[in-house]
């Protein structure tokens, strides 16, 4: 067999051989919606953008597989917007454009999502998509089993949890909760005035400013904390572990209580203002020093 024979007749067996690849098809569906209504959006695998813009309208395109049917329809008040028969592994592309004071509720299997511009509510649940959002939102909650949920910009109300994704969170929040199993916890440059950040086995990353009057609590079973905060940095600290190590270059001339095996450490940085920040970890340890 010819070297020419032999190339087609491998280029024949790998296109019999390569699994299908599903057909797409393009959509274009807009509908009107109250500047403050609600939108539903469930999505399969794929991705999903969500952009927030100046109109009483709802507008949707992109690609979905080829045989399924686009639903997009409702009131002003609220639309709901679907592709008919979605089974997860089907994957779609849409880039949604809602009113910037919308309520959006999204649901998906696999698909990122994407969202900006919005200043309403967000609400996302995903099983092994990534999740990024910016802008600023009077509320969001933030899911993602497998999946990344990253935050910017500022949200008065916020609630992020993933199972073994990372959560990464560098804006601003009046009340922040993040919760997460074996994911780590990264807090970069955010500012919040109340805030609760746990985790089961992750470890909880925080450097940045903690603002006058604030309260933080830092939690986790055996992940380790570590704190990096700035010169000019005031409030009361309290550190507790039952299991691990403390290692202060905060307060170096505070000592660390030891009471066998538990570790407890309390100092106070410049003029506390009503600064509270509490850490405790039953197994991890905790570093507190200077960025």
């Amino acid at each position: 067999m010819t070297l020419g024979i032999r190339c087609l007749a491998c280029c024949a067996t790998l296109l019999l051989t390569a699994p299908p690849v599903a057909a797409q098809q393009r959509i274009n569906a807009g509908h009107g919606l109250n500047p403050s209504g609600l939108i539903r959006i469930w999505s399969g695998s794929g991705s999903l953008r969500i952009v927030g813009w100046d109109r009483d309208s709802v507008s949707v395109s992109g690609t979905i597989p080829r045989g399924r049917r686009f639903h997009l329809g409702g009131s002003r008040a609220g639309i709901k917007a679907a592709i008919d028969l979605m089974e997860e592994s089907d994957v779609a592309h849409l880039e949604v454009r809602v009113p910037r004071r919308s309520q959006v509720w999204v649901k998906t299997a696999a698909s990122d999502v994407v969202a900006s511009g919005l200043s309403g509510g967000l609400d996302v649940y995903t099983v092994t998509g990534n999740v990024t959002v910016s802008g600023n939102l009077g509320a969001a909650s933030l899911e993602s089993m497998g999946g990344t949920v990253a935050v910017s910009g500022s949200v008065e109300s916020l609630r992020a949890k993933t199972a073994s994704g990372d959560l990464r969170l560098s804006g601003t929040s009046e009340d922040a909760v993040a919760t997460t199993v074996s994911g780590t916890i990264r807090l970069d440059g955010a500012r919040f005035q109340r805030g609760r950040f746990e985790s089961v086995d992750g470890r909880i990353v925080y450097a940045g400013a903690v603002p006058p009057g604030s309260g933080l609590v830092l939690e986790t079973h055996s992940g380790g904390v570590e704190f990096a905060l700035p010169r000019g940095t005031a409030g009361e600290f309290t550190v507790h572990t039952l299991r691990g190590e403390i290692r202060n270059e905060l307060a170096t001339s505070v000592p660390v209580r030891r009471s066998s095996p538990a570790r407890k450490l309390d100092f106070t940085l410049g003029t506390a203002n009503g600064t509270q920040v509490n850490v405790r970890s039953f197994r991890g340890s905790v570093v507190l020093r200077r960025q």
